[in-house]
């Protein structure tokens, strides 16, 4: 009996602790849920403000952004009105040394033309005078020619009466040499002047002969004449 009793206060002790720690975790249940709820707010609020945050800092974006462009456009225009400044200037300057070069290139080939037309008058005149002096000259030279053609006939002539005498004389020369009535035997003569002697007596090849062969052509020579 008293175990049931003790055993009963014991479990009477359990179900008051049980109770104590259910109304506990009751209480923390309902600190986490405000708790929760509380960060769920905070969450929320961050948010609205991290909204409005972005869209100021957005629009400060802009405001910068708007004047920078506007910065920079304004100085690229007058980046460029220099630019145009310079360019035209430079080209006014270009245009009016070019007028000048063209003036004075013209003046130049005026000048030029003149001095070319008087030449042409002048190597005109020369031309001409030229053309007299070669009528002249031809006139001169063909009466020249004629003088000297007639001369050279004569010179020819003579020529052919020396070359006649010159052979008749060499053959008898040959003749007398080879009868022993000349001075000596051909063979004491040189190989010079056994060419001259075979030259006046027109043999053929003689330039190419030897000595004995020389020797041999003025007697066959001289013997053919002596018939």
């Amino acid at each position: 009996m008293e175990r049931a009793r003790a055993a009963a206060d014991r479990a009477e002790e359990s179900e008051q602790r049980a109770l104590e720690r259910a109304r506990e975790a009751e209480e923390r249940a309902e600190q986490a849920r405000k708790v929760s709820e509380e960060g769920n707010s905070r969450i929320a609020e961050a948010e609205k403000q991290g909204d409005r945050m972005v869209e100021q800092r957005e629009a400060e974006a802009r405001r910068e952004a708007e004047q920078m462009v506007k910065d920079r456009r304004q100085e690229a225009r007058e980046e460029a009105d220099e630019t145009l400044r310079e360019v035209r200037e430079q080209a006014e300057s270009d245009a009016r040394d070019a007028r000048e070069d063209a003036e004075r290139e013209q003046a130049e080939a005026e000048e030029a033309m003149d001095q070319a037309t008087e030449q042409l008058a002048e190597a005109r005149r020369l031309a001409e005078e030229a053309k007299e002096a070669a009528r002249e000259a031809a006139e001169d030279a063909h009466r020249q020619a004629e003088q000297q053609a007639r001369g050279a006939d004569e010179q020819i002539a003579a020529a052919e009466r020396i070359r006649e005498g010159s052979v008749e004389t060499a053959r008898e020369a040959a003749r007398e040499i080879q009868n022993g009535n000349g001075n000596g035997d051909l063979k004491e003569h040189t190989k010079d002047e056994l060419l001259d002697l075979a030259a006046a007596i027109d043999i053929d090849g003689r330039s190419r002969m030897s000595k004995s062969e020389l020797v041999s052509a003025i007697k066959s020579n001289s013997k053919e004449s002596s018939k």
